[in-house]
C-alpha cells in the first residue's frame, strides 16, 4: 500500500528529504506519538508516521487538502454514504471506534462521528496490518 507515492513498510531514509523539508518548514519538525512513533506532518495535507527503532513506515494518512483518491475513487472530503455506495464492505468497528473496509487490512476512514453516515470522510490512513496484531509494547518491536 501507498500514498503520494510513499510506500507503506519502505525505510524512512528513501523519503525523509522531502518528508522533512515539508514538515520542518511549517512546524520546526516531528512529534513524537508515543515513545516508538514519530509523526511528521505535511500540513493539511499528509502524515507520515516512523518506527523509530527499525526507521520503516508504519502509517500513512491522507488529509483534507490531499488531491489524490483511493483506486476505486474515494477520496478525503467525501460523504460516507456516498463512499459506501463505491464500496459497500466499508464497516464500523465498535471495538477501535474506527471505519474499516471489510477483508482489506490497513485502510480506516477518520470522520467527526464514524456513526454519522452523512458526514464527510476527514482523513483516510493506510498502515501495516501486522502492526495492530504483532506488537510487543514492552520491546517497542513487531513482527514486520
Amino acid at each position: 500500500m501507498s500514498l503520494g507515492g510513499v510506500q507503506i513498510g519502505s525505510q524512512l531514509r528513501a523519503v525523509y528529504k522531502d518528508v522533512r523539508k515539508t514538515a520542518y518548514a511549517h512546524d520546526n519538525g516531528a512529534t513524537f506519538e508515543n515513545p516508538f512513533y514519530v509523526r511528521y506532518e505535511q500540513p493539511y495535507t499528509m502524515t507520515v508516521v516512523v518506527h523509530v527503532l527499525n526507521g520503516k513506515i508504519i502509517k500513512l494518512g491522507a488529509l483534507r487538502e490531499y488531491q489524490g483518491a483511493m483506486p476505486n475513487g474515494i477520496r478525503v472530503g467525501m460523504v460516507l454514504v456516498d463512499a459506501m455506495e463505491i464500496e459497500p464492505r466499508i464497516y464500523f468497528d465498535e471495538f477501535d471506534e474506527q471505519l474499516y473496509i471489510k477483508q482489506i487490512p490497513g485502510i480506516t476512514f477518520e470522520r467527526p462521528d464514524p456513526r454519522d453516515r452523512d458526514s464527510r470522510i476527514e482523513a483516510i490512513s493506510v498502515f501495516l496490518p501486522d502492526l495492530k496484531d504483532n506488537w510487543d509494547s514492552e520491546k517497542g518491536t513487531g513482527n514486520w
